[in-house]
């Protein structure tokens, strides 16, 4: 009961949230299904008279006007639907839309360890695929299924009207037979939730190894991910297939039902004509009736299949919503303004229980001072970076910008403060200007060409056959070191007052390296840096530098100073240009 009650609260904030704001069209949409209701009772009556005028051999005039009657009335009832469709089909797309934004925004909200658990094209199938199953639910599924109820009242109650005999048996047999429906429409239900989830999984499975190609088949590695693509696909094959079969119940109960239903109305027509109850164009009504109460209540048995998918859909669109993210976030809180000094305060953090990535790290970082930090691959670094993003929180200590811990101020504010550049570089589908603003609108044209120019891609910038305008996909056309830059680039927009600066490994011509080198100088000027290093050379622009080993500080100081002391290891780095404990 407590479920069930949870469902109807959601599905209620569901349509709040996504359908009121279209009250209006959705209302003008009920009232076009109610009319297309109505209008489809009238042809049925404009025949039972002109069979009935015809046997009775009337005026050609008559017959003319019921048969100009009859087309008008064809006419405005395929002008209604054409209508309806159209409303309804933009009613969808606005609220599945408006959902999948929510829902993305949802997802970028949440801490890692969802990410880390759901791989991109699951959550892609869940914010797309298990959204595209409600469309027909926002726009009209449940307007048609009042306005097919509609249709149905009026045609049992004309049925009455005709004879009460006729309205008596055919109510019977119409709350028989959707009875009947209603015992077997929640039985797919469950299993269309695990096809979904199915689905969903494949999508991850998929996306990952379209990824991966490259390692794939340089490992020769085909034919074992062929293998388990086909056991993949075959699972949610299985899966749909089961509750595709379940949900058919629903057709194969009504094919039984009205089945019955014509052999009752073929009885019916012909006991009543012989008794002269009715007339022969009552015997074509009387039919033509049944076809109207067949076509609501297989509308009905057919949305109440779709709203089983919706249901499931909708279960793991609620499933996704009421996720929530394991980081505490506050709602006010700030920074003070110029470069943040940054505290680390005895700080341990671990991925998993077994090994901690980091381990009892306490040091300081002077505003508007360079830390360099280095180390081999996994000893920390790159966790170290995540922990001042509070992508996530450490299991012991406090991280301070400031005097303020980073806890304790919006996420957002957080984010603000602090531009990350990685070296794996991702660009959208979208043109440079969004690119390099994040769709931020307010930035304007003029402050990103003076940014351009900053580091040097003017060049490059007016070779665009569309200037800013020119679409990017992903990082195709562009050099490793073009790609650094509009990496660098974003960060100066953002003017951030901690900058994080992950070194690319890669080598670069000379020219682009003085490029990265001059706008790398720029950026660090007047705000906090930390850099993770893979370069000997990259710590001399460093005032501090901390060593990392297994999650541990293996040294850490001033650079002048460690450079100075014979038994520093940084001292034995520079003399013997050992790079390689900084990869």
């Amino acid at each position: 009961m407590a479920k069930q009650q949870i469902a109807k609260g959601f599905y209620r904030r569901i349509f709040q949230r996504y359908l009121r704001p279209q009250s209006a069209q959705l209302l003008l949409l009920a009232v076009l299904l109610l009319l297309s209701s109505v209008v489809a009772l009238a042809p049925a009556q404009v025949l039972r008279f002109y069979i009935d005028a015809a046997q009775q051999k009337s005026m050609l005039t008559i017959l003319l006007v019921m048969a100009g009657l009859y087309l008008v009335s064809v006419v405005v009832a395929m002008g209604v639907n054409v209508w309806s469709t159209y409303l309804s089909e933009r009613l969808s797309w606005s609220a599945t839309n408006r959902l999948r934004a929510d829902l993305l925004q949802h997802c970028l909200d949440l801490d890692m360890s969802f990410h880390n658990a759901h791989t991109p094209g699951e959550l892609i199938e869940r914010i797309d695929g298990d959204v595209s199953t409600l469309a027909n639910f926002f726009s009209q599924l449940i307007l048609r299924v009042i306005s097919n109820a509609i249709l149905l009242v009026c045609t049992l109650v004309l049925l009455a009207l005709t004879d009460w005999r006729l309205g008596v048996v055919f109510t019977l047999f119409s709350l028989v037979t959707l009875f009947a429906l209603g015992k077997v429409r929640n039985i797919a239900i469950p299993h269309w939730k695990v096809a979904r989830q199915a689905s969903a999984t494949f999508f991850g499975f998929l996306e990952e190894r379209l990824n991966g190609r490259e390692d794939i088949l340089s490992s020769s590695a085909t034919g074992y991910v062929m293998h388990r693509f086909y056991q993949a696909l075959q699972k949610s094959y299985k899966l749909e297939k089961k509750a595709g079969l379940l949900g058919s119940t629903l057709g194969a109960t009504t094919v039984i039902c009205f089945t019955m239903g014509y052999v009752l109305t073929f009885a019916l027509g012909a006991y009543l004509y012989q008794q002269r109850v009715i007339t022969l164009g009552g015997v074509y009504l009387l039919y033509q009736y049944m076809l109207l109460l067949e076509r609501p209540v297989q509308q009905i048995t057919s949305q109440l299949d779709e709203l089983q998918m919706a249901n499931a859909g909708l279960s793991r669109v609620r499933d996704l919503l009421e996720t929530s993210s394991l980081l505490p976030e506050s709602s006010s809180g700030s920074f003070a303004a110029g470069p943040l000094p940054i505290t680390f305060e005895d700080v341990s953090f671990s991925y998993t229980p077994e090994r901690k990535a980091l381990q009892g790290l306490s040091l300081q970082v002077p505003a508007g001072k360079i830390l360099a930090v280095m180390g081999r691959t996994g000893c920390g670094k790159s966790t170290l970076a995540r922990l001042l993003l509070r992508l996530y929180d450490p299991t012991q200590g406090q991280i301070r910008f400031g005097t303020t811990p980073i806890a304790s101020v919006p996420l957002h504010t957080l984010r603000d403060s602090v531009g990350l550049v990685t070296q794996d570089i991702q660009f959208f589908h979208a043109s440079v200007r969004d690119n390099l603003t994040f769709f931020n609108r307010s930035i304007e044209d003029q402050t990103i060409l003076e940014v351009l120019g900053q580091i040097g891609l003017l060049d490059w910038y007016h070779s665009l056959p569309q200037g800013l305008d020119t679409p990017l996909q992903s990082s195709q056309g562009l050099s490793a070191g073009e790609a650094q830059l509009l990496a660098l680039c974003r960060v100066f927009l953002k003017d951030p007052q901690i900058v994080i600066l992950d070194e690319a490994s890669s080598r670069l011509d000379p020219i682009t390296e003085q490029k990265i080198e001059r706008a790398i100088d720029r950026l660090l000027t007047n705000r906090t840096g930390i850099i993770i290093a893979h370069r000997l050379a990259t710590l001399e622009r460093a005032d501090q530098v901390l060593l990392l080993k297994d999650g541990q500080i293996e040294e850490q100081g001033l650079l002048a100073s460690l450079r100075q002391d014979r038994d520093s290891r940084i001292a034995h780095l520079f003399a013997t240009h050992q790079e390689e404990v900084l990869a």
